[in-house]
């Protein structure tokens, strides 16, 4: 708790909303815009109070362009959507800005980036690069390539498989020998089919998720010992918890709103549906 009070001290940047991308060699801020912030959402260090904020600055349109969250915002000195580090979308940085998003409860703006990268692999052979350039989707109706990228890149080819896992909701607890799974997945994603989880020394078919069930229930407590197969009924006789129906949802705005259908909520963030 030290750490993160003394992180949230020196390097929150009260007039900009977000957090600094660095403290030079005096100790002063340097304050970019960056989507670092995504990666402090994801290890648990911003406070609760400024997650909002952070989370408006990743899905606004100075980061988010529609396919993924830019490295550095585009009203930032040194930004050129066309350069290594200083604008262009890694997939792997998106993916575990989405992680953070969902670690915090924003769930649908987690929602928001994985349908943007799985969009982005439609035009790459269902294979992401190591970046792409950070022009908005407005702008292009595909990923403008970078041209040295690689394609396959270790970080990109597993920012899938993070993405399906905050999507999820699935927490492995291999001391404990169970799985924690609170799904909530886009209905363009479904049916979805989770199998060949290793947990220790058993490999187990876990979660198989139907149209209209995207959100399921939270399941706090699955025994791999006892369970092979779950289908959704299974999931929701297992599930102690909330259903994601009545789930609090956060707006982009970061206010909560409770009480909408998660269907309709989604429809308006990712137009499933159409």
């Amino acid at each position: 708790m030290a750490l993160k009070a003394a992180f949230n001290e020196r390097f929150w940047m009260p007039q900009r909303q977000a957090y600094a991308v660095a403290l030079d060699g005096a100790g002063d801020q340097v304050d970019a815009v960056t989507s670092n912030m995504g990666h402090c959402l994801w290890c648990g260090i911003v406070d609760e109070a400024r997650a909002p904020a952070v989370a408006r600055h990743l899905l606004g349109p100075r980061l988010w362009t529609g396919f993924g969250v830019r490295t550095l915002a585009e009203d930032m000195a040194a930004y050129n959507p066309m350069s290594y580090h200083n604008g262009s979308v890694w997939p792997h940085d998106s993916a575990i800005t989405a992680a953070g998003l969902a670690r915090y409860g924003y769930r649908l703006e987690a929602q928001r980036i994985g349908v943007g990268l799985l969009d982005a692999a439609q035009h790459t052979g269902q294979r992401l690069p190591e970046l792409f350039c950070g022009f908005d989707r407005a702008e292009f109706d595909s990923p403008v390539p970078y041209p040295t990228s690689c394609a396959p890149q270790a970080w990109a080819a597993a920012a899938p498989l993070l993405l399906v896992r905050s999507l999820l909701g699935l927490n492995p607890d291999v001391p404990a020998g169970v799985v924690r799974m609170a799904p909530a997945v886009p209905e363009r994603m479904l049916p979805l089919r989770i199998e060949r989880i290793r947990e220790h020394r058993r490999t187990e078919q876990v979660a198989h998720l139907a149209a209209g069930h995207a959100c399921g229930h939270l399941v706090d407590v699955l025994d791999l010992e006892q369970v092979a197969l779950l289908d959704v009924g299974t999931v929701n006789a297992a599930a102690r918890g909330y259903s994601c129906a009545d789930d609090e949802h956060r707006s982009e705005d970061g206010a909560r709103d409770r009480g909408h259908a998660w269907k309709t909520r989604l429809s308006g963030v990712t137009g499933a549906g159409r």
